[in-house]
């Protein structure tokens, strides 16, 4: 098996102001492993089964995100939409849920839909939303984020309904992934309108 090894990630952070010589092992899983060392904020991560030139890549990835101070739950929703996007491109089907919870499946020259479950689970959510009953209307969309995580949907009902129950961080989180997944959809658009203006007055934002 070949390893690599990404020697020494400077981390751009703030220095910190007590600092130690002593080591730290990092307990992970998966290819990569990091130890902390030293002190000056620096890690070695060892990868097993990528080249040097791979190794390199990745070690310029993460310092960009972190002398940029980009947030690594933004980043990492981004990265699921590439290889979602990715995927579309590869095998030239689409598939995915309209807001009202239809099943739509697309390949060249052939378009489907499929009113299934989610059209009820949509009925209901729109009726609880409309009877302002927030707290079944939260109970309901988060069981069906649970069950189908990639509807973007139900993630849009989940914000209002925190937001409405002054659960601002938690609003805050559900429109952002409400907004990553509506991907511009016509079949969206009121309910991104909405999701934003609700967005900006949550976030302080004129």
């Amino acid at each position: 098996m070949r390893y690599a090894i990404v020697t020494t990630l400077l981390l751009i952070t703030a220095p910190c102001f007590a600092q130690t010589t002593k080591t730290v092992e990092a307990k992970t899983s998966g290819a990569c492993s990091p130890a902390v060392t030293g002190n000056s904020n620096h890690f070695t991560i060892n990868c097993s089964g990528i080249s040097r030139t791979q190794g390199q890549q990745l070690l310029s990835i993460l310092n960009r995100i972190l002398s940029q101070q980009l947030d690594p739950k933004a980043v990492m929703d981004k990265l699921d939409e590439i290889e979602n996007e990715v995927k579309k491109g590869n095998t030239g089907v689409w598939s995915g849920y309209d807001f009202n919870g239809a099943k739509r499946t697309q390949s060249p020259g052939r378009s489907m839909v499929v009113a299934g479950l989610e059209t009820t689970v949509f009925q209901q959510m729109y009726r609880l939303k409309v009877s302002k009953n927030w707290s079944e209307l939260l109970q309901l969309s988060e069981q069906e984020i649970k069950s189908t995580p990639d509807w973007a949907t139900p993630y849009f009902f989940s914000g209002i309904a925190n937001a409405e129950l002054d659960d601002r961080d938690a609003a805050v989180e559900r429109l952002q992934k409400f907004l990553s997944g509506a991907d511009d959809r016509i079949d969206y658009q009121n309910a991104a309108t909405y999701a934003k203006q609700l967005l900006a007055r949550l976030q302080g934002t004129p």
